[in-house]
């Protein structure tokens, strides 16, 4: 099934495998950061949620509920194409050097292309 999705780009790949794999909501996984992922252990964090946008600023919240803030165990195969994309991620920040605006190290950057 991945094969399908080799030729897209890679934060389109991984947000669709984290989907299909996961079953995490839209916001949870548009607000997932990599202090979330345990790579060694194959598990995700659920810890917070992207619901909305305000002036163009993302309203970061908690899950919709108690029981949303929970782990998710990841197959081998997602865990493989994370330590890739996060390889790829960290290779295009240390290019940028000074030029980096970015602050938190998310997982994703399709957040305002979701709107």
């Amino acid at each position: 099934m991945f094969q399908l999705l080799e030729k897209e780009q890679m934060k389109w790949r991984i947000m669709i495998i984290l989907a299909i794999t996961t079953a995490l909501r839209r916001g949870e996984l548009v607000g997932l950061e990599w202090k979330h992922v345990n790579l060694d252990n194959g598990i995700i964090e659920v810890r917070q949620s992207i619901s909305h946008s305000i002036n163009g600023q993302r309203i970061i919240t908690e899950p919709k509920t108690l029981k949303s803030n929970r782990k998710v165990s990841l197959p081998d195969t997602v865990i493989e194409h994370l330590r890739e994309y996060y390889l790829e991620a960290r290779k295009k920040r240390l290019a940028l050097g000074d030029a980096w605006k970015g602050g938190v190290c998310k997982i994703n950057c399709v957040t305002s292309q979701l709107r």
